[in-house]
């Protein structure tokens, strides 16, 4: 999987350092729901990449269909099995002539199944390309074809993201998505291709008569295929007019019916023990760093096969990184309507014959549970729950994990203060296991070399101490106590740099701060960092400062103490069970001018007394290597797993009827729509108050208007994500 902001163009889908699956069908291979037509193969090298890209689909239920004169078809026969890929799914239909058009002719005639895909010698398909673009038609009968962005082995390579969705300029480039998945019923609407043209010239001609004819498709917007320039390209062709139906998804109506029956089965042959993580998204956040340590932990170390699916639009930046350790990454929004997600991750666990099913920071995978119980009862079920919070949904996902604790064989919190809140809460205390998040303390040691290049780079003296904040910059986090703790040590003489990395909506207000404060020679904001550089600035500081309002167990502590940072944060949460007197200060949560004024002096006394911040740091360290190191995390949740399905055996939850859990599916797919909808009518209505407030005009207090009046809040951005996709569909 290629990371579209640093792409590896040498790590194609045939590339033996990618991770493979080794997807095979489970028995006598059913019957084909996709045909791969290959027309004038190439031999050598390339039809041995091409068969391994398509022998490795995650879709298994595929017939491949190579057409060429009858000389070539011995070659090809004879190159696949001394290469191992000749299967018995693949046929040669030999005799052809020498035209591609006329050969792909002769794939659709021979074809089996109801969709249809060109792929031509020099395109590698990504491992799940064929699985999304057949779910996409699936769940979009509103169209006939769709393809994907993809990556042109042009010289040199790029990205391409070009498609059937951009209608209008579809006809006006020279570069096309051949690759496209057809129903193939569309040839019987429009007819096959004229063999009297050219290949690149026949295509053009066919998606004319598509677009003719009413039909249209679009766009997977992932990158699925490797496409190969030569069978791309329009030559020197100019533009080519047509005029496209203007096709649109079908809006989400209240109550939209859940389909519950499966187009296809796709049963795989497994071996091992096999997990399934529903996550909201692949994103930068201290819990989706859990979610990557623990893919890799599971994979690397303890044999799992590993299945991802993502339910919330949001940002998907670690999605390359998750794809180190496996390729069986769906982010559901981008080839599923929402009403389609119950029977897709359904699907997925039988198809996978799924073992362990975790939900983590998901509430659209807690509404799900009766439905998925019901319909596939074989796995357990286990959550992984980081933090109360008090302040969304009166508790947040620990909440539900509580309430939906009957449907969970177990529960697994991130720390022990998190337990006992759920107990207090009505847990039952046997379902409920601790393990921490721990860190890697190699990967996140002190190194001298480092703090001394990022120092020279930062213009900071080597005897000037470092506090460093590492978070995002909103109300959580408390950036106004940050930055008045930076103006009382400024007051005091005391000799420091402040470094904050991060972002966020109130990053403005701190600038201003500092700004207004005369600090910008103290307090250094550095913004967004990438991951890598958190290490790097870590190395280069002495304290780490997080005065968070609520937090479980923060991920940065953990990082910064591997790292011989002495800390001072919040006693909230969990934290206390990390940072111990010996290595840190915690302070009480109080009220924000009280706040400041304590966190100051337990800075300053750190900042005038260099042995005793040598020492809490080495003794952070030390308690990392001892207590918390990142593969204790990982034989710890195996344990956990293995006591689940234990659990599951012994003693089984209660399954609930089908009927009733395709009701709650049909509940749940309905609160998602209207949370999403309600969320981006909240960011309009405060956008307008916030254009009104600039304006000069009368607004009314954030504490007293309507839509506090209706127990309504800002959503912080990270927790609306959702509303982006969901409102856009309607």
């Amino acid at each position: 999987m290629i990371n579209p902001s640093a792409p590896d163009f040498a790590n194609t889908p045939a590339s033996a350092g990618r991770p493979h699956h080794g997807y095979s069908p489970l028995g006598e291979p059913a019957a084909p729901v996709v045909s791969i037509i290959t027309s004038m193969p190439t031999t050598g090298e390339q039809i041995q990449a091409i068969a391994q890209t398509i022998l490795g689909q995650s879709l298994q239920q595929w017939e491949w269909l190579i057409a060429c004169p009858q000389d070539l078809a011995t070659t090809v026969r004879t190159e696949l099995a001394a290469g191992g890929t000749l299967d018995a799914r693949i046929r040669i239909l030999g005799g052809q002539s020498t035209s591609v058009a006329a050969g792909r002719n002769a794939g659709t005639r021979a074809a089996r199944a109801p969709f249809v895909i060109f792929v031509d010698c020099g395109d590698l398909l990504e491992p799940s390309a064929l699985e999304k673009m057949l779910w996409f038609l699936v769940s979009n009968p509103e169209y006939a074809f769709v393809a994907s962005h993809f990556i042109v082995l042009d010289s040199p390579p790029r990205l391409e993201y070009s498609g059937f969705h951009d209608a209008g300029k579809f006809f006006e480039s020279r570069l096309r998505p051949h690759h496209a998945l057809i129903r193939r019923e569309t040839f019987t609407h429009v007819g096959t291709l004229d063999e009297s043209m050219g290949a690149c010239e026949a295509e053009w001609d066919f998606w004319r008569r598509c677009a003719k004819n009413g039909l249209w498709g679009s766009t997977v917007k992932e990158f699925l295929v490797w496409q190969s320039v030569a069978a791309g390209s329009n030559g020197n062709a100019g533009p080519l007019q047509a005029e496209v139906p203007n096709l649109q998804p079908r809006w989400h109506m209240p109550y939209d019916p859940v389909p519950n029956d499966l187009p296809l089965a796709n049963r795989l042959k497994e071996t091992g023990p096999r997990a399934l993580l529903l996550l909201p998204w692949l994103g930068w956040g201290g819990a989706d760093k859990f979610n990557l340590d623990l893919v890799e932990q599971l994979v690397r170390y303890h044999g799992y096969r590993v299945t991802i699916a993502t339910t919330n639009s949001s940002d998907h930046s670690r999605m390359p990184l998750f794809a180190d350790f496996t390729p069986d990454i769906f982010l559901l929004q981008n080839f599923l309507r929402l009403v389609d997600y119950p029977r897709f991750i359904r699907y997925l666990i039988e198809s996978r014959s799924i073992d362990v099913v975790i939900l983590s920071n998901n509430h659209l995978s807690y509404q799900l549970l009766p439905y998925l119980r019901a319909h596939c009862p074989q796995p357990a079920y286990v959550d992984y729950c980081h933090v109360e919070d008090i302040h969304w949904q009166n508790g947040g996902h620990a909440r539900s994990s509580v309430s939906y604790q009957i449907l969970l064989d177990l529960v697994v919190v991130a720390s022990n203060h998190l337990k006992q809140w759920m107990i207090e809460r009505g847990a039952d205390p046997n379902r409920i296991e601790v393990c921490h998040i721990n860190v890697d303390p190699q990967r996140w040691a002190p190194a001298p070399h480092i703090r001394q290049r990022v120092r020279r780079d930062l213009s900071i003296s080597d005897d000037v101490p470092v506090i460093l904040f590492a978070g995002r910059l909103y109300d959580v986090k408390q950036p106004q106590v940050l930055g008045e703790v930076a103006r009382q040590l400024h007051e005091k003489a005391v000799e420091f740099v402040m470094l904050v990395a991060g972002d966020g909506e109130d990053r403005a207000a701190l600038e201003k701060f500092v700004r207004d404060n005369a600090l910008s020679a103290t307090v250094r904001l550095l913004g967004a960092m990438p991951y890598a550089r958190m290490h790097e600035l870590m190395c280069a500081s002495d304290i780490f400062f997080l005065p968070s309002k609520w937090e479980g167990i923060a991920l940065s502590l953990y990082e910064a103490m591997s790292c011989e940072l002495a800390v001072v944060s919040a006693d909230v949460g969990g934290q206390r069970e990390l940072v111990t007197p010996d290595c840190g200060v915690l302070l009480p949560r109080a009220d924000e001018t009280s706040e400041a004024t304590k966190y100051t002096a337990a800075l300053e006394q750190l900042l005038r007394d260099p042995q005793r911040r040598i020492a809490l740091g080495q003794q952070a360290r030390r308690r990392i290597v001892e207590h918390f190191p990142l593969d204790r995390m990982g034989r710890r949740m195996v344990e956990l797993f293995q006591r689940a399905r234990e659990l599951h055996r012994t003693q089984p939850r209660e399954t609930p009827s089908r009927a009733f859990g395709l009701a709650c599916a049909t509940e749940a797919i309905e609160f998602t729509r209207l949370s999403g909808v309600a969320d981006w009518l909240w960011q309009q209505r405060h956008s307008q108050a916030s254009s009104t407030a600039e304006a000069g005009k009368p607004t009314e207090a954030n504490g007293n208007n309507i839509w506090t009046r209706l127990g309504l809040r800002v959503i912080p951005r990270k927790r609306a994500r959702r509303a982006d996709h969901v409102a856009q569909q309607g």
